[in-house]
């Protein structure tokens, strides 16, 4: 396996107006400890460095809450959509070279085995770029995987620009991805916010790279957990349950 350095970005910029909370999103406790806590336990293990979190509203409780643990910060005035959140982080990653994993900071189910599952896989595999796909029983409002006939990855469709029969693909994207970053950032300045939301997709960029001829793939999870992003109360109530039945967190 070809051994390259690793670097995360965390986006972590939402307000979360839905929580009713007067705290960031990414600061809403799920039993006891913030969204974004579980998700850098579950990062701390594979040594990404450096690790960008991305802030919008409330940064300066993000970066209180988080200071003192060598993170890099990046800041997104504007709530753009997830490629444009990335492409911010771009200049907190200048000098770095090797594969970037980027993760959601409202997602605190994902777990260690996953993440470094992904890599392995990508690393194994030398593609540019590799989605972490999970197959749900009600997929919801979640981005759909769409493959061709041979299984591999062809694109990857927001709920509300699919159409009827590529919402009922089961297969969806956790919002988890890790790539290289030479493919990553050129990528990223490539994208356009023609869809129904009128944003920059991150989900976008794994159509560009396949249409330049590079290896993308997506590797499905079991872990249903993975794809579980807390938006409301009602989400965050299913999250913690879950977390109680995983037992306490690593401290």
């Amino acid at each position: 396996m070809q051994t390259r350095p690793l670097a995360a970005v965390i986006l972590a910029a939402g307000m979360g107006k839905r929580m009713g909370a007067n705290v960031p999103k990414v600061l809403v406790e799920a039993c006891g400890r913030p969204l974004v806590e579980h998700v850098l336990a579950a990062l701390a293990p594979l040594g990404a460095d450096p690790t960008v979190v991305v802030y919008g509203h409330g940064g300066d409780l993000v970066q209180r809450a988080l200071a003192g643990r060598g993170l890099r910060f990046a800041h997104q005035p504007e709530q753009r959509g997830t490629g444009h959140a990335v492409q911010c982080a771009l200049p907190a990653l200048d000098g770095f070279a090797g594969d970037v994993l980027i993760l959601c900071g409202d997602t605190p189910l994902l777990t260690t085995e996953a993440l470094a599952d992904l890599v392995a896989d990508h690393r194994r595999a030398g593609r540019a770029l590799t989605v972490l796909s999970a197959e749900l029983r009600e997929p919801g409002s979640l981005g759909r995987i769409l493959r061709g006939p041979d299984g591999r990855l062809e694109d990857i469709r927001e709920a509300r620009d699919a159409s009827e029969a590529e919402r009922a693909v089961r297969e969806i994207n956790t919002g988890v991805m890790v790539a290289g970053l030479e493919h990553l950032a050129p990528a990223l300045l490539r994208l356009t916010p023609d869809n129904a939301q009128g944003e920059y997709y991150l989900t976008d960029v794994p159509r560009l790279l396949l249409a330049d001829g590079l290896a993308v793939e997506a590797r499905m999870t079991r872990d249903e957990g993975a794809a579980l992003g807390v938006n409301d109360r009602t989400e965050l109530a299913e999250a913690e349950r879950l977390l109680r039945r995983r037992g306490p967190p690593a401290p």
